[in-house]
């Protein structure tokens, strides 16, 4: 956050393309970007727009600096820079990859590339092509587009402003906690938790920051670890034996419970559920109930087992339908149930991250959830 908020763009509170092209103009003029320097911005949201912001918009105030839009999930949009500091030229045909007329037969329908009509001139002939406009959803379809440090020499422009050198992440990052702590503390936040610690690395960038006294007074009472899917249980035992620990630290930072994944998003469509998305003959053409990560009982369950009951984390799962919070929901009670038996006084702080969805008739969790004490961890930048 803290590195977002000083050397980025803000895009949450924007409701058209020209609203974004607009907070990029001025991130430019507030960074003034040697030309080769990355301006990037986060958290857009296609839904939110009569018309999603295309690359030739952003061409046209920054046509000498690579720009990247990051998603609020699982999407990005970029500048044609970016295409051709990958080499994809729109005038030469021999440099479009395989994805650039086509969707890849790879992509779910979670996945979409943006594409619309251009007039382009190649040898001499000018002729309509349907080419991507820059926007990718998806994590499939994200993946096909490069990312800032695929290209070696360039950062975003961050020259004499105090930061730390972008060839050090690690330094970036503790700085980047400083940054966001006093901004937190700004807005009267005093305690966060972290719904992922990218496989511990989080929790040694907030050690790092704690230690050097850059929290400045901000409590991270949870780091969760993971993520998980469908790792085998062999592999989060190798994970979760390898810490040593659980619930370790303190009052102000402390790294406890460990984080699953039950579905995808409502944004993209791939929500777990039990009736099928609307606009489905649009979007889809057939019905469409989300992704399932697990949707096997047992293979769900085994896996919690290894993290709860073998190694004492707590549980947490990203659960945006309706159908992945029933499941969660069960798995838990059932876990929880024993673990009582066994220590009737085990504080289990275990939650459903999103949990968009806790009372359709069918799969209605949202007694159950009370009753077991199981936390609804709502995240206020998907609510509008």
């Amino acid at each position: 956050l803290g590195h977002d908020i000083t050397y980025e763009a803000e895009l949450t509170f924007a409701m058209t393309a020209e609203d974004i092209v607009a907070e990029i103009a001025a991130l430019k003029e507030r960074m003034d970007p040697e030309p080769g320097e990355w301006l990037i911005a986060n958290r857009w949201d296609q839904y939110k727009y009569p018309e999603m912001v295309t690359r030739w918009q952003l061409d046209e105030i920054a046509p000498e600096n690579p720009v990247r839009l990051n998603r609020v999930y699982r999407g990005v949009a970029v500048n044609t820079l970016v295409f051709e500091m990958m080499g994809i030229r729109d005038e030469d045909p021999s440099t479009w990859p395989d994805w650039w007329l086509e969707d890849p037969a790879d992509l779910t329908f979670e996945d979409k590339i943006f594409r619309a009509p251009r007039s382009l001139t190649i040898n001499g002939r000018t002729q309509e092509y349907v080419i991507p406009t820059g926007a990718f959803v998806g994590s499939r379809a994200s993946r096909l587009v490069a990312s800032p440090g695929s290209f070696p020499g360039s950062g975003a422009a961050r020259r004499d402003t105090g930061a730390p050198d972008a060839a050090d992440p690690f330094e970036t990052d503790v700085q980047s906690v400083h940054l966001g702590a006093l901004e937190m503390l700004s807005l009267g936040v005093t305690s966060i938790v972290d719904p992922s610690s990218r496989m511990g690395y989080h929790m040694q960038v907030y050690q790092a920051a704690l230690n050097r006294g850059l929290l400045a007074g901000l409590r991270i009472p949870a780091v969760y670890e993971g993520t998980f899917f469908t790792h085998s249980l062999d592999a989060m035992r190798d994970h979760l034996g390898g810490i040593h620990v659980n619930n370790l630290g303190d009052s102000w930072l402390r790294w406890r419970g460990a984080k699953f994944y039950a579905d995808g998003g409502a944004g993209t469509r791939s929500a777990w559920l039990s009736e099928s998305f609307s606009g489905w003959e649009e979007f889809e053409g057939e019905q469409n109930l989300g992704i399932p990560v697990e949707a096997d009982y047992d293979a769900r369950e085994a896996q919690f087992r290894v993290a709860a009951l073998e190694f004492g984390w707590d549980l947490h799962t990203h659960t945006c339908g309706d159908m992945a919070m029933r499941q969660t929901v069960d798995l838990y009670k059932e876990l929880m149930d024993e673990i009582h038996a066994q220590r009737p006084e085990a504080d289990l702080r275990w939650s459903l991250i999103h949990a968009y969805l806790p009372i359709e008739p069918e799969t209605r969790t949202l007694e159950e959830m009370a009753e077991y004490g199981i936390i609804a961890s709502v995240n206020p930048v998907f609510n509008w």
